[in-house]
C-alpha cells in the first residue's frame, strides 16, 4: 500500500510540476524544438533539404514545394543575398539582426552550391592594427561557422581580415564607427 501511495504521489507531482515545454522559438538543442532544427538559438523548420519531407526543399530555413523553390522562391545564380553583417564594439557575437541575414544568406548559397564565397572581417580604426586583425579574423570566422552549422561545405567558405584598414567610413562617431565592424560576404564564383 505504502509503495502505492508513493507512485501516486510521484506522479501527482510530475503533473503539477509538468515536463520542460518544447517550444517553437528559442532553443538550445533540437529537441527543443516542436518540430525542425535548432540553429543559433533559434527554431527553424530545416536547415537542409533533408530535414523536409520528400518533394519539398529548405529555403530560407522553411520547407517548401519542391516547385515552389524553383520559381517565387528561387535564387538568382548570382546570389543576391550575399551581403554585410555588422557587429558590436570589440565582440566577434552575431548580432540578432546579423542571424537573420545570415538564414536568408544560407539558404541562397545551398540553392547555388557551385558558388564559392570570401568572408572579409573588418572593424573600425579603433585600437592597434595587430588586435583589430585578429578580431576581423574572429569576425570572419563567427559567420564561417553559423554558415558551417547551416549546412553549407566549409570548402566554399574563404575568411579573410582587413581590421581596420578597409574603412567604409572614416568620421568619429558611433554610428560612423558602427558601418566600419562588419564581415562582408561576397561571392567569388
Amino acid at each position: 500500500m505504502f509503495m502505492l501511495l508513493r507512485g501516486l504521489s510521484l506522479l501527482v507531482l510530475l503533473v503539477l510540476t509538468g515536463c520542460p515545454a518544447k517550444t517553437s522559438g528559442a532553443c538550445k538543442k533540437d529537441k527543443d524544438c516542436l518540430s525542425g532544427v535548432c540553429l543559433f538559438g533559434k527554431c527553424q523548420a530545416c536547415s537542409e533539404d533533408s530535414d523536409c519531407q520528400e518533394g519539398q526543399s529548405c529555403v530560407s530555413n522553411q520547407c517548401v514545394d519542391s516547385d515552389m523553390a524553383s520559381g517565387a522562391y528561387g535564387r538568382s545564380a548570382a546570389c543576391e543575398q550575399t551581403g554585410t553583417v555588422y557587429f558590436d564594439f570589440n565582440v566577434y557575437d552575431l548580432k540578432a539582426k546579423g542571424v537573420d541575414k545570415l538564414v536568408d544568406i544560407a539558404a541562397c548559397m545551398r540553392d547555388n552550391p557551385k558558388l564559392e564565397f570570401v568572408l572579409a572581417g573588418n572593424t573600425d580604426k579603433r585600437g592597434t592594427v595587430e588586435y583589430n586583425l585578429v578580431l576581423g579574423e574572429k569576425r570572419a570566422k563567427a559567420v564561417s561557422y553559423y554558415l558551417k552549422n547551416s549546412g553549407i561545405n566549409g570548402s566554399r567558405l574563404k575568411t579573410v581580415t582587413h581590421g581596420k584598414e578597409k574603412l567604409v567610413n572614416t568620421g568619429d562617431t558611433e554610428e560612423d564607427h558602427a558601418q566600419n565592424r562588419r564581415t562582408e560576404i561576397t561571392f567569388v564564383r
